[in-house]
């Protein structure tokens, strides 16, 4: 199997899944509800990435009366040249669904949007930091620091996830870090933050007291 994308009803009030075998990179959209008796599109792709080669399952689900959005709902990327061919297959489990036509298109497809970055979190120490950030669709992660918005220190991942986490190490205590995130999909689709701040962790000092023999 390459990838399946399916919905919980009772998962945490709706759930949508995109995965493949235990052994595969799986990942959701939680409390997303579906509504009765409403007609949706469920759209899935798989596609092989110019940049590495690696597999890219997608998927996106909206109300027949709401335009197709842009972005897709999930995203998950496996190894080069996986299930380079086979066939779909529609199940309903504990429901009674209705499925409509079925169209297969064919690519290569071609992608001009670039991720959008959200939930950008940082947690902070005394010589370091760790900034997490998620993106849309599977990307880069990259982030631009230093003491003024001229960065003058990158760290950076190239596997494409959707979930980003990088450390930066060998910071001074107690001072201000201008940084910037930036992701970049398997197309080079590029995004970037605005010019971003946090404040490194004081150095905790605790007195030592010595007591003697009177």
């Amino acid at each position: 199997m390459g990838a399946s994308g399916w919905y919980d009803w009772g998962l945490n009030g709706g759930t949508f899944f995109i995965g493949g075998d235990s052994s595969r990179l799986a990942t959701d959209a939680t409390g997303l509800k579906l509504e009765l008796n409403m007609p949706y599109y469920w759209k899935m792709r798989v596609e092989t990435m110019p940049s590495d080669q690696r597999t890219q399952y997608s998927f996106k689900v909206w109300k027949q009366t709401d335009p197709e959005p842009s972005n897709w709902l999930l995203a998950s990327s496996w190894l080069p040249g996986d299930v380079p061919n086979g066939s779909l297959l529609l199940v309903a489990h504990h429901v009674d669904a209705t499925f409509g036509d079925v169209i297969i298109a064919p690519g290569p497809f071609t992608d001009t949007t670039a991720p959008t970055i959200s939930d950008i979190q940082v947690t902070t120490q005394v010589t370091s930091a760790t900034v997490t950030w998620t993106t849309n669709e599977v990307a880069t992660s990259q982030v631009d620091y230093g003491v003024s918005a001229s960065y003058t220190g990158t760290v950076d991942n190239i596997t494409l996830v959707t979930q980003h986490t990088l450390t930066l190490s060998g910071l001074t205590p107690a001072t201000t870090y201008h940084y910037r995130i930036s992701s970049a999909d398997a197309y080079g689709n590029a995004a970037s933050s605005l010019d971003l701040t946090f404040d490194t962790n004081r150095t905790l000092f605790l007195p030592l007291i010595m007591r003697g023999q009177p």
